[in-house]
């Protein structure tokens, strides 16, 4: 009997990584297509829970805020203040941004006092008040101005 040759499997190794190239293409293509983006729920963070419709009044949101306590991939399970936990799909929920706390030091900073109207002089006597003037930001126009004329019906002709 002739001697069987061993078989030996092609080195695919390229093959297969211009597969997962070319899936990567086709996930980044369809993500843009359908505008994916990803999900920024986190633990700790503030949810609101979507609810089914009832009536043509009902929210689509419960306006309760909930508190995510735990996630685990697409997973994400909320607490309320009563202690009830609601665990749905990351899809479900609308992130409540926090406010943005500011030090008393930069809230003064940061005061409109340009934009208010000037008040009354209190030091005047009360038959002498004068008018109260506001004062509106001036703002420069970065756009050129066309030039206007008089229609050609109304110059004198030379």
């Amino acid at each position: 009997m002739p001697e069987a040759e061993s078989f030996t499997h092609p080195d695919d190794s390229a093959a297969r990584k211009r597969n997962t190239e070319a899936k990567n293409i086709m996930k980044v293509y369809a993500d843009k297509r359908q505008h994916a983006k990803a999900n920024s729920i986190n633990i700790g963070d503030t949810v609101i829970v979507r609810q089914h419709k009832q009536n043509k009044l009902s929210t689509p949101y419960d306006p309760a805020p909930l508190v995510v306590k735990e996630r685990k991939g697409t997973m994400i399970t909320p607490e309320r203040k009563d202690g009830s936990k609601v665990t749905r799909n990351v899809s479900m929920f609308h992130r409540i941004p926090q406010p943005l706390t500011q030090d008393n030091d930069t809230a003064q900073d940061n005061s409109c006092d340009d934009f208010l109207p000037a008040t009354k002089d209190l030091s005047q006597p009360p038959g002498k008040e004068e008018k109260i003037k506001t004062q509106l930001p001036q703002f420069n126009t970065s756009r050129p101005k066309r030039t206007i004329r008089p229609p050609k019906r109304l110059i004198e002709e030379i």
